[in-house]
């Protein structure tokens, strides 16, 4: 059944909002708090001990919230310090890593370009992933997509987004990938920007949906088919509160109440 205590749930910023959105759905009886760092956004470019310091900030605050688990819904924070997180802390992580599994498994597109940021693309977690995965035939491509992530942050003007999303993608559209991973939890909001740059349908993978399904198998959540009340969802950000409303509002279509991170630690 479902267990009341809530679930947290961080990213560096709103793109973790992505995976809240399929935890959420397949999971509508849960609490869950989502935590956005956006002050301190984004994580890709930064060394691996500031993340460390950053996670451990978010987690000590989670566990005084008194969650049953935690998801670190940004590929950075997962590739960078999972493994020391479960090391250090007696709680369950789901981490988010770059969907290269199914790409590389599907032998109908043998082209895949994973899309992430600086940190993704060149740690030792995406390489073993990639290696252990590939085919015979499979071709690996590469691109660090720098600005994306506040392109969400900020809630970029689409004209403008769409813009810099094409600059981004010009050698990689001569390429003709048939399959994109999106290797950040920001760039599904990105998706029909980025689906617009190709004269083809490309297939385009991101795993909110493996990470929501891997915490119910976890938690073994059920429906509770006697109390149907809806979950909550409580929203913490380092950064601006008012922002962090307007961008809930925007890519979850939801009004929200956002409290400032540290208000209730």
């Amino acid at each position: 059944m479902t267990n009341k205590q809530p679930i947290g749930v961080f990213d560096s910023g709103i793109g973790g909002l992505s995976v809240l959105r399929e935890l959420t759905d397949l999971l509508p009886q849960q609490d869950f708090i989502y935590v956005s760092d956006s002050q301190y956004a984004p994580y890709g470019l930064k060394t691996t001990e500031q993340v460390w310091q950053r996670c451990c900030v978010i987690v000590d605050f989670l566990l005084k919230q008194k969650v049953q688990a935690i998801v670190i819904a940004c590929n950075t924070a997962t590739v960078a310090v999972i493994d020391r997180l479960r090391l250090t802390y007696d709680i369950p992580f789901v981490g988010i890593e770059p969907a290269v599994k199914p790409a590389l498994n599907d032998l109908a597109r043998p082209h895949v370009a994973v899309l992430a940021t600086h940190n993704t693309i060149n740690s030792n977690r995406l390489n073993k992933l990639v290696a252990s995965y590939s085919q015979q035939h499979s071709q690996v491509s590469y691109l660090v997509c720098n600005g994306w992530v506040e392109l969400v942050e900020q809630g970029v003007d689409k004209s403008v987004s769409s813009r810099i999303v094409k600059s981004t993608l010009q050698s990689l559209i001569v390429d003709k990938p048939d399959t994109l991973v999106l290797a950040c939890t920001h760039y599904p909001f990105l998706q029909n920007e980025i689906a617009a740059c190709f004269d083809y349908p490309v297939h385009i993978i991101e795993p909110g949906k493996a990470v929501a399904k891997r915490v119910q198998d976890l938690l073994k959540i059920t429906a509770d088919p006697v109390n149907q009340t809806e979950g909550e969802v409580t929203y913490f950000t380092s950064g601006s509160v008012e922002l962090t409303q307007r961008n809930i509002a925007r890519l979850l279509g939801k009004d929200s109440q956002v409290h400032t991170l540290n208000q209730f630690g």
